[in-house]
């Protein structure tokens, strides 16, 4: 059953005379509670003198505690066996969970423009702190919050979060000094990505069954977007349902059997089984462009195959290029007007 406890009331401060032990009483006018504790009578709650006792009151189960928790000095700093609480702190409160006397407290401390949550024991001093506010006095703020002893991540007032970091040069920076991989994404099915868009169109880098797969969306907004290359997780084949381009490889164009009008870039198999034919440079090449032809079936030396000058030279003469023998493969790249296009 519940033991309820009755302050006696009064407009004086109460005496020993006028209280038992651990008896408790008001005072009306001044509107301060007291308790008696043994052979002194002490007041509760109210701000406290230099040199004086802090108290608080715990109901033990059976009766009600008066604890002197610790002395203020002339400078402010609060002090009992064990912890040491700064001038500028301020004191919230104690609570022992199991009545094992293993109290915890807790405080709120203060240094210029920065104000700190803290924990503390009986048994050490102000020690982890859980969560800080750093205020530059210009309304610009961080918030740090900490774990095991050191700060863990911290918003800074730009909006920017750092995850082990205590700088952030991006709005999201995360960092492991022991650690090869300090992100993971996952998702509960069998795709899981990350979106990548600017005003422009989107990319999903995704893991699709296992399998890492890149596709692009050509329109602003982050839905609808197509699959460009997938490397299969067992196999580690790639598939790309994209152009490739790479500096000084020429991309493979389809067979061709009849007239083509070349693309500086590209590489071009040719068959003139059927007939001969042309394939003509571009136009206006620039230095560097490089153009490819190759005899698929090896009937070159039956039905030629040239390759049109387009208005620029070819080996340094004006004249197209025959090629007249069998299974014969050709890179041209053009280097100046002088020159024009030759072997690379």
């Amino acid at each position: 059953m519940a033991q309820v406890i009755k302050p006696k009331t009064g407009t004086t401060t109460p005496t020993t005379g006028n209280l038992v032990d651990k008896e408790m009483a008001v005072d009306l006018a001044a509107q301060k509670l007291y308790v008696r504790d043994g052979g002194t009578v002490k007041e509760i709650g109210a701000s406290i003198p230099a040199g004086t006792d802090l108290q608080t009151l715990r109901y033990n189960g059976t009766t009600l505690e008066s604890t002197s928790l610790a002395t203020l000095s002339d400078a402010g700093v609060m002090t009992a066996a064990g912890f040491l609480c700064a001038a500028n702190a301020t004191f919230i409160g104690q609570y022992d969970l199991d009545g094992t006397a293993d109290q915890r407290y807790t405080a709120i401390t203060s240094n210029s423009n920065t104000w700190t949550l803290q924990g503390l024991t009986d048994a050490s001093a102000l020690t982890g702190v859980f969560y800080q506010v750093s205020y530059n006095g210009s309304g610009a703020s961080t918030h740090a919050w900490h774990t095991g002893g050191s700060e863990k991540m911290r918003l800074s007032n730009d909006g920017r979060l750092g995850i082990g970091a205590t700088s952030t040069p991006r709005p999201l920076h995360v960092y492991d000094a022991g650690t090869n991989k300090v992100a993971r994404f996952e998702s509960g099915d069998t795709t899981g990505g990350i979106e990548i868009g600017d005003n422009n169109g989107s990319v999903d880098i995704e893991c699709v069954g296992g399998d890492f797969v890149v596709s692009v969306n050509g329109t602003t907004g982050f839905s609808g977007a197509t699959e460009a290359m997938r490397i299969d997780g067992p196999t580690l084949e790639t598939e790309f349902d994209a152009r490739v381009r790479a500096p000084n490889i020429l991309e493979c164009s389809g067979v061709r059997a009849a007239a083509t009008s070349a693309v500086a870039g590209r590489f071009y198999p040719c068959r003139t089984s059927g007939n001969a034919f042309t394939v003509t440079l571009p136009a206006s090449p620039s230095i560097g462009d490089k153009v490819g032809v190759s005899d698929t079936n090896g009937t070159f030396a039956t039905n030629n195959l040239t390759i049109a000058r387009n208005g620029s030279n070819i080996l340094a003469v004006a004249e197209d290029l025959i090629c007249n023998i069998n299974y014969v493969s050709i890179i041209l790249v053009y280097t100046d007007a002088s020159r024009g296009w030759v072997f690379a």
